[in-house]
């Protein structure tokens, strides 16, 4: 940029310069010109029209060649400007455009960034949501079992134990019948007692699998059910925990 700020001094100095000596030239030769004209002007006096003009064209001809040599010469010193002019021109778009592609680049990289910072909070904010919800989750299970004999009517007595989070318990169902229940709240550590009766006139070496169902809703106020199995052994005509 500056060899060519340079160039276009140059260029205006040849052009300054050509016009000084055009100027000088014809004022020097206007004036042996009018010194010529002065002392031979019993002849100049006494031309016809005619040589008149004849004498001015060949007068002034020289002048007419003198500028127009510098003219050739400023017309060129100007192109060259134009020329440079136009070539800056041309520089600064190339420069606009290569900023503009960085600029774009530079957007990209942040909208990347952006996006990966987004899918980073959004794993975070999943991965916190799953914990909480962990976190909400009951633990329960079946502490202190006491299974009874066919002939008692009363299959099996158990506590239903919570060492997870507190929930409130709506209700407990079974497949069979329930002569003790629960429903309420059951904060972490407490317990509730179940005992199962086998319904009249049930066969008890006959009886499927007993299944416990306790249904419950959690401090996020989903809805849950945790089930236990009991199976039924005829072998020691009594009943086991299975899950």
């Amino acid at each position: 940029m500056q060899n060519r700020l340079s160039n276009t001094k140059e260029d205006f100095k040849v052009s300054k310069l050509a016009t000084w000596i055009g100027t000088v030239v014809t004022l020097i030769y206007l004036l042996f010109l009018g010194r010529y004209i002065y002392q031979n002007w019993s002849v100049v006096s006494d031309l016809a029209p005619n040589e008149i003009g004849d004498f001015l064209a060949g007068a002034f001809g020289p002048i007419a060649l003198l500028w127009l040599v510098c003219g050739y010469f400023q017309q060129g010193a100007e192109l060259q400007q134009n020329t440079r002019a136009l070539q800056m021109q041309s520089d600064s778009l190339d420069q606009q455009v290569e900023e503009l592609r960085a600029s774009v680049a530079h957007q990209a990289d942040m909208v990347d960034a952006a996006r990966k910072q987004l899918s980073f909070d959004m794993e975070q904010s999943r991965e916190s949501t799953a914990r909480s919800e962990a976190m909400s989750l009951p633990q329960l299970s079946v502490v202190d079992f006491n299974p009874y004999r066919y002939e008692t009517g009363v299959l099996f007595r158990c506590w239903i134990k919570n060492t997870g989070a507190a929930i409130d318990v709506t209700e407990v169902t079974c497949t069979a019948v329930l002569s003790k229940s629960y429903s309420g709240r059951l904060k972490t550590g407490d317990r509730f007692e179940v005992e199962v009766k086998r319904s009249d006139g049930v066969v008890p070496q006959l009886m499927k699998d007993v299944g416990l169902f306790v249904n419950f809703r959690d401090n996020l106020g989903r809805v849950g059910v945790s089930e236990f199995k009991f199976e039924n052994v005829p072998e020691l005509l009594a009943f086991r925990v299975v899950a």
